[in-house]
Formats: C-alpha cells, structure tokens, sequence
C-alpha cells in the first residue's frame, strides 16, 4: 500500500496532490452533463442528479484567483465538515462532506464559474455533482479497523468491483465492445483526463484514499479506515449539470416558462453507442409514457 502524505491536508502552505489513477472507473457522459449545467455562468442553481447529490460552493474575494486555487478551497471547506462531529456518522451539518466521500459513489463530475462582481470584487462558485446520494439514516462508509480495499469486500458493494493495491480504492470495470458482444474489462480510464476540471477529480479521489487507508487526520487522530471506498471517475453529464449550477453567477431556473424540458437519463452505455440509438432510446421512454393512463388519457408530460 503506498504512503499518503499528510502535506495533501495542508493549505496553502504544504500542499500536495496524490496522482490517483483510474484504473477501475468509468467516464459518464450523462453525469458530467449535470455537472456543467450545475456550473455554468455562476448561478449557484442546485440540480441535483436523480439519485444523486450536488455540492455548491461560493465565496466573493477582491482579488482573482485560479481555478485549481479555487477548487482546492471549496473542496477543502468540503471536508472541513467532518470535523464538526468526527467519526463517520451523518448530520446535516456535515452534507457536503457526507457526499464527497459516500463510500458507494464511483462517478462526479465539477464545474467552476469566476463573475465580476464590481467594486474590485470576484465572485466565484464551484459545484460537483456526485452520482449517488446517502440513504436516510445511513452512514457514508462502513468503518473498519482494517484499511484500504479487499476485492472481496468491493464486490459486496458491486459484484463487478476490483481492489487496487496502490490506492486502497475499490473500483468498477470500464465497459468495451468487441464485434460479438458489450464486456466489461478491468482497464485505466483515458476518459478521466478529458475532464474539464480533471484537478478535481485529483483532489477528490485523493481525500477519498485517506479515508480508505486510515489516514485522514481529525482532531485527537484519524477518521475510521474503510474496507469499501470507490474512486471516483470523471462522468460528463455530472459535469455539465454542474456548469450549468453556477451559470452567471446568479440562481435561476433553467426552464423557460411555456417551454418545458425533457431530460433523458442513462449510464453505462458501450462508449461508441451511436448518437441516434441514443436519442430514440429517450424518444421512445417518453412516448411510452402513453401506456400509463392509457390512449384516451388527455394529459400527458411534454
């Protein structure tokens, strides 16, 4: 198991980032879009993914800076959480905290969004969507004397999971195609470094490989180690989702009044699924809609 170092929790001064590799998640496009659109134009809207969580962070400074300085304060206020009731027990307190390391999540997808605000002034919002949320009266990772991962342990989480010995995360395979049939292979995920805010991911699979190896720090020692804490991969329609939260600066509900949306949500597609099965697997989900008060039904949605 490799060593994390304590200078990853020190900020601004020491600061270091552990170089998590992918070696088990997968890049989901349909995440890393609510992410974007949670992010864009500084809105600070919250949309949150279905059965998801989304964390928003914002702070006005008289001063610019850049994104990765950005992003490690708003990740770092983040974690702070956990010290206002140690141990890995939930309160609402400790939200945010709770969805950045909710042991089940095995995809995110961030966004940050730097405004004008006048006055010599910056206003700045960050925002990860997460693609599972803790259940009520859950706990966001079962604690454990032992650290780090067992493959035996990941797979009763999610019977696909594998264990990588170097970060003591548990991990999911990558789906791939061949000419006969869709499989799953075990593979490092290129997709995590076409991530628009990749440092994000960085710094979050980082935290979450402390947590895991018994080794994040609270006051009087470490937070509990977990046999069963996933890293996490890059997944676009999070991210978009996220852009879209901190558009402008400014709160707003992105649906136009007299214009409804549809939105059609799906994960875990072979990665060269064409663009037109897609769009008529959500056409098709809609219409099917039909079925539910039947044809003589007179109002139906969008």
């Amino acid at each position: 198991m490799s060593v994390i170092s304590r200078e990853l929790f020190i900020f601004p001064t020491k600061f270091k980032v552990l170089s998590i590799p992918s070696l088990l998640q997968e890049r989901n496009e349909n995440l890393e879009a609510y992410a974007n659109i949670a992010t864009a134009n500084c809105s600070g809207v919250n949309m949150t993914p279905p059965g998801g969580s989304m964390n928003i962070y914002t702070t006005t400074l008289p001063m610019e800076l850049p994104s990765d300085t950005m992003i490690t304060i708003a990740l770092s206020a983040w974690m702070s959480e956990m010290n206002l009731t140690p141990g890995p027990d939930v309160s609402s307190a400790q939200q945010n905290f709770v969805n950045m390391i909710y042991y089940k999540s095995t995809q995110v997808g961030c966004s940050y969004q730097k405004c004008d605000a006048g006055g010599g002034l910056y206003f700045y919002t960050i925002a990860c969507a997460f693609d599972q949320s803790i259940q009520k009266g859950g706990k966001p990772y079962e604690a454990s004397e032992k650290t780090g991962c067992t493959r035996s342990k990941c797979q009763k989480v999610y019977s696909d999971a594998t264990c990588s010995q170097d970060t003591g995360l548990c991990g999911r395979p990558v789906p791939t195609t061949t000419a006969s049939s869709p499989t799953s292979t075990p593979q490092p995920s290129e997709s995590l470094k076409k991530c628009e805010f990749y440092y994000a991911l960085q710094r979050i699979n980082a935290y979450r490989a402390a947590v895991a190896n018994g080794v994040m720090p609270i006051p009087g020692g470490e937070l509990p180690g977990c046999t069963t804490m996933f890293a996490l991969d890059c997944d676009p329609s999070l991210e978009l989702l996220a852009k879209f939260t901190v558009q402008d600066c400014q709160p707003k509900n992105l649906t136009l009044p007299g214009n409804p949306l549809n939105f059609f949500w799906i994960s875990r597609l072979p990665k060269d699924q064409e663009e037109k099965d897609v769009i008529d697997m959500a056409l098709a989900t809609w219409m099917s809609q039909i079925n539910v008060n039947g044809t003589k039904a007179r109002e139906y949605k969008n």
